[in-house]
């Protein structure tokens, strides 16, 4: 990770942080589930929540989007109520990986639908 963004990390320190291969987080990448921050790095919060979301999933009949699995992770997280801080902080989460707060208010809405189902 570096310094001045403890978020960002290369595919290699994912692949160490979760135990998986760095070619198993390449592909995540290349089918658009993992977005890149810079080049050679990406979010270690948004790959973390996506693949916990991915385990709370893992059981429903249709694969939710890469966004609405970050959600699932996050909420997983952080509880039914999330302060207003935890919003603001998933929002950010979102917005440094290319995405608009507002699709992170999807994605939640998304989720907690799953969730509820």
């Amino acid at each position: 990770m570096t310094a001045e963004n403890h978020f960002e990390s290369t595919a290699t320190e994912l692949a160490e942080m979760h135990s998986l291969t760095t070619r198993r987080v390449r592909q995540y990448v290349e089918d658009g589930a993992l977005p890149r921050l810079s080049r050679g790095t990406f979010d270690a919060g948004w790959f973390a929540h996506l693949r916990i979301g991915e385990k709370v999933a893992a059981n429903l009949r249709n694969r939710p989007a890469a966004r609405d699995l970050v959600a699932m992770g996050w909420l997983s997280a952080v509880g039914r109520n999330p302060s207003d801080a935890d919003m603001e902080a998933f929002g950010n989460l979102f917005e440094r990986n290319g995405l608009s707060r507002a699709a992170a208010m999807m994605a939640l809405g998304a989720a907690s639908a799953r969730r509820s189902a």
